[in-house]
């Protein structure tokens, strides 16, 4: 080292404690990092839980027409509804007079079952009927 380097260098003072400061950053880093890789879990799983939340309720929606009723009960939501449960088919052939009478009917002790008309698209098909009884004090 030349003189001058030697008088512009300060004396440098190292701490006692310098290994405990050494080991306690050490030790922050890890708990860092655990915390990460936990946070990185919980924003997956959390994210995972809603998609399969949405995924069930399309689903129930689509299938089930007591849930397809009770929510769009809810304000707002009967849009959404109509577009998942895409019943454009039969709504459409109802609207044509697409209905197929039939007329069609049996009885078995005074109780008469009539078909009255169907309709039917690629999915499903829908019965009209009618039920007549006698019994006055029974519905």
């Amino acid at each position: 080292m030349s003189e001058n380097e030697k008088k512009n260098a300060s004396p440098f003072m190292v701490p006692a404690e310098i290994d405990q400061y050494i080991r306690r950053g050490m030790e922050q880093a890890k708990e860092l990092r655990k915390n990460r890789n936990r946070n990185r879990w919980i924003r997956v799983g959390s994210s995972l839980v809603a998609c399969l939340f949405i995924f069930v309720f399309i689903f129930s929606v689509r299938l089930s027409p007591a849930v397809a009723a009770y929510v769009s009960s809810i304000p707002g939501m009967e849009r959404i509804v109509e577009f998942l449960r895409d019943d454009k088919g039969l709504q459409l052939a109802v609207e044509h007079n697409l209905v197929q009478n039939i007329g069609a009917s049996g009885s078995v002790e005074d109780v008469t079952f009539t078909i009255d008309q169907v309709l039917a698209d690629e999915k499903r098909m829908v019965l009209f009927y009618t039920l007549k009884h006698s019994f006055t004090d029974k519905k």
